[in-house]
């Protein structure tokens, strides 16, 4: 995008910035992997991992966020998101409000929405999100984790374990410390690239706690083989699912929708795929429109983006007020 930040979508949060905060990170990660991977404190993420990432100061555009962190017990380590709070938060204390989880891309973290959107041309105009009447938290999903908990037996098990500290830490942290509607009448779950797997898969998997999904580009893969190895030098298989594919598989999008289509449908998830029509992801994109039609549950139409590659622009300014159509929900 410019001299200073250059990354397709599946680099989000920055393997190529040249902040000097994050070079030093990722040095200090290297040298513990070098050493071991228990050679420092806890153990060090396969991919390089930093939990807690406090947004830079700068010339931010838009609502200021709030930095936070909450203690995972599945992971045993302090791992940050940031919080945007609506404009009428303050002017309706006693309101309570719906909640947007936005998911980063794979090499992402918290800040990477609001760095890449906020502060890097040519995508600032991004940052113009319409979140009126709407709380928005990005979490820290892991660089690597593809929003699964690393199964037993490898070498992640209990180090990233993403499925379940949104679902039972992150969520409830931020539904005891924010003014939200606790409940799946008020909260949505959205993503870009692995983000977009992340919504998707935590969604048809629990139904019960998001009313909405929604995905950007999202990096859905049919089969545990292409998933493996999307990323060259990424040894997902190996680091998060002990080479075993199957378990990949089972929790795959594809397979929760047929499993739980019942679930989903009589919910009434709304669910809403967008995609660039120059993306390689895009084949993928539209078989997992044909489970869902396949299995019954109802769907927006592939939203697809002529002349448009796995990139920002597929981000729609409007997404947060498409959720409002699934909530429940009176701001007093």
């Amino acid at each position: 995008m410019t001299a200073t930040m250059t990354m397709t979508m599946h680099e989000q949060g920055g393997s190529r910035t040249t902040f000097p905060a994050l070079r030093r990170q990722l040095g200090g990660w290297m040298l513990c992997a070098a050493m071991s991977l228990t050679a420092c404190d806890g153990v060090a993420p396969y991919d390089g991992t930093i939990w807690d990432n406090p947004l830079p100061h700068s010339a931010y555009r838009g609502p200021v966020p709030i930095h936070g962190t909450y203690h995972s017990s599945a992971m045993n380590v302090n791992v940050g998101y940031n919080v945007v709070l609506p404009a009428e938060y303050d002017s309706h204390p006693g309101a309570r409000f719906p909640v947007v989880y936005v998911l980063h891309g794979a090499d992402g973290n918290e800040n990477s929405f609001l760095l890449a959107l906020g502060l890097n041309p040519p995508a600032i105009g991004y940052i113009n999100f319409d979140q009126s009447g709407i709380i928005v938290v990005y979490p820290n999903g892991g660089r690597q984790s593809k929003y699964y908990d690393a199964v037993p037996a490898s070498p992640m098990h209990g180090h990233e374990m993403i499925e379940t500290t949104i679902f039972y830490e992150l969520i409830p942290h931020i539904d005891d410390n924010f003014r939200t509607i606790p409940s799946r009448e008020g909260r949505a779950i959205m993503g870009s690239s692995m983000g977009g797997l992340g919504a998707l898969r935590l969604a048809f998997k629990r139904p019960d706690m998001f009313s909405s999904v929604r995905s950007w580009s999202a990096a859905v893969f049919p089969t545990a083989h292409q998933a493996f190895n999307a990323i060259p030098g990424v040894d997902v298989g190996r680091y998060m699912f002990n080479n075993d594919g199957n378990l990949y598989e089972k929790g795959s999008p594809y397979n929760l929708a047929k499993q739980n289509a019942d679930w989903i449908k009589s919910l009434g998830l709304g669910i809403h795929m967008s995609i660039g029509g120059d993306d390689g992801l895009l084949p993928n994109n539209q078989a997992l429109i044909d489970v869902l039609d396949s299995a019954g549950i109802p769907h927006d139409a592939l939203e697809i983006f002529p002349g448009i590659g796995h990139e920002w622009r597929v981000i729609s300014l409007d997404s947060f007020q498409w959720a409002k159509k699934y909530f429940s929900y009176t701001i007093n």
